[in-house]
């Protein structure tokens, strides 16, 4: 796993620290050291934070499972034109990151079809490209997929739904 670390135990307490690649972070020397247990500090970790940000409602398929193939052109209108407060997006997000003793947090771009509006996922990957507890991912039918992935999906996780080919 991305960023975790062993630590090598001594019966004096550590002895090295190495990263998930296997380079040494932290060595101490020590001659003849009696080697007890391989530890990681993150054992004991509560799970990664998900957050699942609904981006929008409107989609330009109507699968047949869909409660949005039920609705009246009217209300799909009306709910297709709701958009996320950005503001109130990013504020959600930095209090789940206030939160520090989740080790992760991951974010997924959600919708209806959330490719609709790739300025949003490109406005909160910005915002937070610095974090680097934060992993991207995407539910998706795929629509725009091939055109958008170079600028906006290259670093985050894709989930494909193919439920609704017909």
């Amino acid at each position: 796993m991305e960023g975790r670390q062993v630590v090598l135990l001594s019966d004096k307490g550590p002895v090295a620290v190495y990263s998930s690649d296997g380079t040494v972070i932290l060595a101490e020397k020590r001659e003849n050291p009696e080697y007890v247990e391989w530890k990681d500090p993150y054992e004991n970790a509560p799970p990664t934070m998900t957050i699942v940000l609904q981006l929008t409602w409107a989609c330009p398929l109507n699968c047949k499972y869909c409660f949005i193939s039920e609705l009246s052109e009217q209300q799909k209108n009306t709910l297709f034109k709701q958009r996320p407060d950005m503001d109130k997006v990013i504020k959600s997000i930095e209090k789940v990151l206030s939160w520090e003793e989740y080790r992760k947090v991951s974010i997924i771009f959600h919708g209806g079809e959330p490719l609709l509006f790739p300025e949003y996922i490109k406005e909160i990957k910005e915002m937070f490209k610095e974090n680097r507890r934060i992993r991207f991912g995407i539910q998706t039918s795929g629509y725009r997929l091939p055109e958008l992935y170079d600028e906006y999906l290259q670093d985050v996780d894709i989930g494909l739904s193919i439920d609704s080919i017909s």
